[in-house]
């Protein structure tokens, strides 16, 4: 975390850097799931730590905006291990590095 946000939820703790985030996803536990931090997870995924991406795919064209995957983010493959279609045509996705 970046400051000193409110950690007022249940079990929330602030990790100084990816080395004690590495040492927490050895632990025993529950999963890790983080949602919506376009500069996390790239991140995430350049240190492999990031075992699962689940990405949601909206039928609209904005034109432009944020890229996905931003500069410094190493090229690698994905394998595409589930998905699925919504009635509104929104695709959702899950890969794996």
């Amino acid at each position: 975390t970046r400051g000193t946000p409110d950690l007022g939820w249940a079990n929330s703790h602030a990790l100084a850097d990816f080395d004690a985030l590495r040492a927490m996803k050895a632990s025993d536990g529950p999963d890790l799931l983080i949602q919506g931090s376009g500069t996390l997870y790239p991140q995430l995924l350049a240190a492999g730590l990031l075992d699962q991406l689940t990405m949601m795919i909206f039928p609209v064209v904005v034109g432009s905006g944020k890229r996905m995957f931003g500069e410094g983010t190493p090229a690698q493959g994905l394998r595409h291990v589930a998905h699925k279609v919504t009635r509104t045509g929104t695709i959702i996705a899950t890969y794996e590095p």
